[in-house]
């Protein structure tokens, strides 16, 4: 006699699809299907405006801030057990919860770039003093509009160094000094450019 298992309860957003590109003030339609019947409901967080009360399916709207900053920000969905939700949701594992990633950019390009190294630790800004030492570069995006926006975690900015044997950057505008000398840092974003000099005693 074969016995069937009872299937987990499942939370999923099925639109849209994580890594999708949205602009400041959007506003989308997520939608998050669940195993029916064992929820009372689902929270979409964060940036959450309001949505339906019954499902599954169920629509939630959300809004994306106007004023973010460009950059990847995670999603997620909650299902609302009947005796609803308990405490801080962060650090509950027993949740159903499922979670995508945004990618929150500006339609438009910046006009200049500028740039300056800072600790990570105090945000001063600061050069580096030996090998070993890791600073952030912050990259501030000047638009048509006049408005100054951080452009570091922004998926549209790249980061090339060179030579490569004084300093590296990651994709988060991280610099780390692995040699002593001289080195350039090519910055972009859309069709501004900047060069930012650094050097390493």
């Amino acid at each position: 006699m074969c016995v069937a298992l009872a299937q987990a309860p499942f939370v999923k957003i099925t639109s849209p699809k994580s890594g999708i590109v949205v602009r400041p003030g959007e506003i989308l339609t997520v939608v998050v299907d669940a195993t029916p019947g064992v929820f009372k409901g689902v929270i979409v967080t964060p940036f959450t405006a309001g949505g339906s009360v019954s499902g599954p399916p169920y629509r939630v709207l959300l809004e994306v801030p106007a004023d973010i900053m460009p950059g990847v920000y995670p999603v997620g969905a909650i299902g609302v057990p009947p005796s609803g939700l308990k405490g801080k949701t962060d650090n509950d594992k027993d949740l159903v919860r499922d979670t995508i990633d945004l990618d929150v950019e500006r339609s438009d390009s910046p006009k200049i770039l500028t740039a300056e190294l800072s600790n990570p630790y105090d945000r001063t800004v600061e050069g580096f003093h030996k090998v070993g030492e890791t600073r952030w570069l912050s990259i501030i995006g000047v638009f048509a509009d006049g408005t100054k926006v951080e452009l570091r975690s922004s998926k549209l900015t790249s980061y090339m160094c060179a030579p490569t044997s004084v300093v590296t950057v990651d994709g988060e505008g991280v610099v780390t000094a692995i040699g002593q000398g001289p080195a350039r840092i090519t910055v972009k974003n859309g069709s501004a450019t900047m060069v930012v000099p650094v050097s390493v005693p």
